[in-house]
């Protein structure tokens, strides 16, 4: 299955106007991975679909990035267990 990473920069001086934002990440399966990064593995048709969702939950001046990744990763400290992204990895991989 296709793995897309989801990246943005938002003013998190207002953080408790982004509350839509996250619910929408989770409501679509993603998991946070660092900060400001999500990774999300599923049928979609493309990163546009993805993007198209989370824009509506953003602001003027904030940035988004959703763009398709290979499953073939090296990291250290993420926000979820080892274990937890080597299964999103393996999903990914089918």
């Amino acid at each position: 299955m296709p793995l897309f990473l989801i990246s943005y920069d938002v003013n998190y001086k207002h953080k408790d106007e982004y509350q839509s934002l996250w619910d929408h990440l989770a409501k679509i399966g993603a998991v946070k991975i660092l900060f400001s990064e999500w990774l999300i593995v599923g049928e979609y048709n493309g990163a546009e679909q993805i993007f198209n969702g989370i824009m509506p939950h953003l602001k003027m001046p904030d940035r988004l990035l959703v763009q398709e990744v290979n499953a073939n990763a090296w990291w250290d400290k993420l926000l979820i267990p080892d274990d937890d992204f080597r299964a999103i990895l393996r999903e990914a991989r089918g």
